[in-house]
């Protein structure tokens, strides 16, 4: 479950990236947020309808601005970017 106050989120479920999970879709599999820190590589190029399907809530934080706002919105995320509004 996800509760959303403002800007404030509680999460029920965190996976972190080569601490529990194997790739990154892996580590979204019944996540209700994906947050992503880092502007590595690998996050830049995602299959987002791959990993809407392993989510149970479809909500991404972008903490670095590397994706476009309109093509997560497109794929049907709630988007927040950190200092970005949409």
């Amino acid at each position: 479950m996800i509760k959303c106050a403002a800007n404030a989120f509680l999460v029920t479920k965190i996976s972190f990236i080569n601490e529990i999970a194997n790739s990154a879709y892996e580590a979204t599999d019944g996540s209700d947020v994906l947050v992503v820190l880092a502007e590595w590589n690998e996050f830049r190029d995602l299959d987002f309808s791959e990993i809407k399907d392993r989510m149970r809530q479809a909500l991404l934080v972008d903490a670095k601005n590397i994706y476009d706002p309109a093509t997560i919105v497109g794929a049907r995320f709630a988007y927040k970017g950190i200092g970005r509004s949409v």
